[in-house]
């Protein structure tokens, strides 16, 4: 299904199953193709909508840098279409920070959320900004943007220290899709390293938000779950034992378990 936004623009979507109402944004370098296997395991008993983002895949592609609130207007125009009211957001990564960033811009569309490790590093006070962060700052993120996608896939790729396991599910998964799913990040990552900027409405948020991390994740992605789970008021942290970044890829019934129980926790 197609939801249309301004400059005759479409967003790709999809709905299935029945019950509390989801939404689901993918991360960097993938589509809502991406979180089939944790939808599969939650879309029995919840009502799954989940979209490729704005310049991923389906959807219409990015021709310059994107922001928060263009990627927010994306969404707001699927669940205009496909949402009978307020939702539970379920944001993985980047895609985590869309699912923050939509919250704060319309709260009264959200009924809470639940993030896997985003990719909040602004949210790292100036003073300890780790030298990993550095690194993407510095190294990676102008491989990107100078067009060497390639060099950036093998160095972002490095850097997110998956596990043995993950790398082994990874080689064993084709991809049909070469590196087009990559080709957004070069103007998604300005806004991903940039937000929330000071002021930001985030630190207001007061729905009840899951904010997950892998027991095994990289010390960056742990830390900035770790920070935002303080820096909300209703937010709790839990981590999973024996997962990484990719948990809702390759372990998806351990994260579907804790996004059911969360729901069902808060009167769903």
């Amino acid at each position: 299904m197609i939801a249309q936004i301004e400059n005759d623009r479409e967003v790709f979507y999809t709905v299935e199953g029945s019950g509390p109402e989801i939404l689901f944004l993918h991360g960097a370098a993938s589509d809502s193709d991406t979180l089939a296997p944790l939808i599969s395991q939650l879309s029995g008993s919840h009502r799954c909508i989940a979209l490729d983002r704005l310049g991923y895949r389906r959807s219409t592609p990015l021709a310059e840098n994107t922001t928060i609130e263009e990627q927010a207007a994306a969404v707001h125009a699927v669940l205009d279409r496909a949402a009978s009211g307020p939702v539970w957001v379920f944001g993985h990564s980047s895609g985590g920070i869309i699912a923050l960033g939509y919250a704060s811009l319309f709260p009264d569309r959200v009924r809470g959320l639940v993030v896997m490790e985003p990719a909040v590093y602004a949210l790292y006070p100036d003073d300890a900004i780790p030298p990993a962060l550095l690194t993407m700052k510095e190294e990676i993120v102008p491989l990107f943007q100078g067009g060497d996608i390639g060099g950036g896939i093998k160095r972002f790729m490095s850097h997110l220290e998956l596990s043995h396991d993950t790398k082994v599910e990874l080689a064993r998964t084709p991809s049909e899709k070469g590196i087009d799913n990559w080709l957004p990040l070069r103007y998604e990552l300005d806004f991903a390293l940039r937000w929330p900027k000071p002021g930001s409405d985030l630190l207001h948020l007061i729905h009840p938000t899951l904010v997950l991390k892998g027991g095994e994740t990289t010390p960056l992605l742990a830390g900035a779950s770790e920070i935002l789970a303080q820096a909300l008021p209703n937010a709790r942290l839990l981590t999973l034992d024996k997962c990484d970044h990719l948990a809702p890829l390759f372990k998806p019934a351990i994260v579907a378990e804790q996004i059911a129980h969360f729901i069902t926790a808060h009167g769903a």
